[in-house]
């Protein structure tokens, strides 16, 4: 997984999103806020491969934050009826997938594959 890639998708698709929410007849009003938000999020990714050390991890929190507050704007919209959960749940999956991945932690197995801290309960020994 190349997190500045990804980084960079999750903006794209932010910015999508807040087209779609302008594109409506009542406008959600912190629609610029969260552009605003998700084009952090990927510039604060942007070569992040190419960094080491301490200014990987700082660049890596930044775009956290970012992604931290689009997920907030998203439960705004939602919460106040411009978007519906389903609409939201694209991006919201993204920002926490990309959180993760920038927090280095491992993904999760597939869901037909025992994890490893967790060993199939059905196989015998």
């Amino acid at each position: 997984m190349n997190r500045s890639n990804d980084a960079f998708d999750f903006a794209i698709r932010v910015a999508e999103l807040v087209r779609y929410l302008r594109e409506k007849p009542e406008r959600f009003p912190l629609a610029a806020e969260m552009l605003a938000a998700g084009v952090r999020a990927g510039m604060a990714a942007r070569d992040l491969e190419d960094l080491a050390g301490a200014a990987q991890a700082s660049r890596a929190r930044e775009a956290a934050a970012a992604i931290e507050e689009v997920s907030y704007y998203l439960e705004m919209a939602v919460r106040s009826g411009y978007l519906t959960e389903l609409e939201a749940a694209r991006v919201r999956q993204m920002g926490t997938g990309l959180q993760e991945a920038l927090a280095g932690e491992p993904p999760p197995p597939p869901a037909d594959q025992p994890s490893p801290d967790r060993p199939d309960q059905g196989a015998s020994s």
